[in-house]
């Protein structure tokens, strides 16, 4: 069995933060590719500012445990008919890159799809928002996305979800797609 070598350290202070409020569902990497080892942290909060929505944040962490960057935004949303939920991680070594995944609409698509964003390790750079799954409009439906990186000599993401295609069966099965780092399909559902 493990033992703990510190105490538990609060990472996010939504009682006393004006942007943020009740965070939850949080994932973890080590991006130790770089020249700064850190760990990211993605969780999902209520922004407190109109409209009111939940959100994807990230924030990166030192080994003692001390956040060294704010939490920051991964998504941001402005419509009101937007929806987040269950937010992971995928980290790329090779390019000290992690991927946040979650399951969210769009106004453009209102239906539950695995979305991403593919960031620098440091939470700067964005590539911008990508869907990953389709599961053929309503009432289909993905839940509970997940992804992990493969290094070279595979170099891709590997996503996978549970889903329920276009059909009124109420079935749920396994789907997975693998994606080249730049969000090209390589293997789909």
């Amino acid at each position: 069995t493990g033992s703990a070598f510190g105490r538990p350290v609060r990472l996010t202070d939504a009682s006393g933060n004006a942007t943020i409020s009740s965070a939850s569902m949080p994932d973890v990497v080590y991006a130790g590719g770089g020249v700064v080892k850190r760990y990211v942290v993605s969780f999902l909060a209520s922004v407190n500012t109109a409209p009111v929505q939940n959100e994807v944040f990230g924030l990166t962490v030192d080994a003692a445990g001390t956040p060294t960057s704010p939490s920051t935004p991964i998504t941001t949303h402005t419509d009101p008919a937007t929806s987040k939920f269950e937010p992971s991680l995928a980290y790329d070594a090779g390019r000290d890159e992690v991927r946040f995944v979650w399951l969210g609409t769009t106004p453009s698509d209102p239906e539950f799809e695995v979305r991403s964003e593919r960031r620098t390790a440091d939470l700067g750079t964005s590539n911008g928002e990508i869907t990953v799954s389709d599961m053929g409009g309503a009432p289909g439906a993905a839940n509970n996305p997940t992804a992990i990186y493969l290094p070279a000599p595979i170099g891709q993401y590997l996503f996978a979800w549970e889903g329920d295609l276009n059909t009124s069966d109420g079935q749920f099965e396994i789907f997975a797609e693998r994606q080249t780092f730049n969000a090209t399909v390589t293997v789909s559902q």
